[in-house]
């Protein structure tokens, strides 16, 4: 007798063969499954990461010109602080100027 004999005569063997083999189908699926999951999960990070990445950097770059901006700002209203300063003086001079 052969292999494939036993086989078609036993159902017992062949019930628990068949068994076996829808077992190891089914785990083959569950794992290949749950590496595709975790893959995906992975890249979901990933693009997470990268879009606040993103956004943190538009954010930096609009502090920076914001600071460019007030620095300027900052350099005009100290000339402007000087030249008004200059004036005042040149009133108390004129004042005292004219007190004496």
């Amino acid at each position: 007798m052969t292999i494939k004999q036993n086989l078609k005569d036993n159902k017992l063997i062949s019930g628990l063969l068949l068994l076996l083999f829808g077992l190891l189908m089914s785990w083959g699926v569950w794992v290949t499954n749950g590496i595709y999951t975790k893959s995906m999960a992975m890249e979901m990070d990933k693009r997470t990461v990268q879009s606040i990445m993103e956004t943190q950097n538009k954010t930096l770059q609009i502090n920076i010109f914001d600071i460019a901006e007030l620095k300027q700002e900052d350099k005009r209203l100290r000339e402007k602080i000087n030249e008004n300063q200059e004036k005042i003086m040149m009133l108390l001079l004129d004042i005292q100027k004219r007190v004496r």
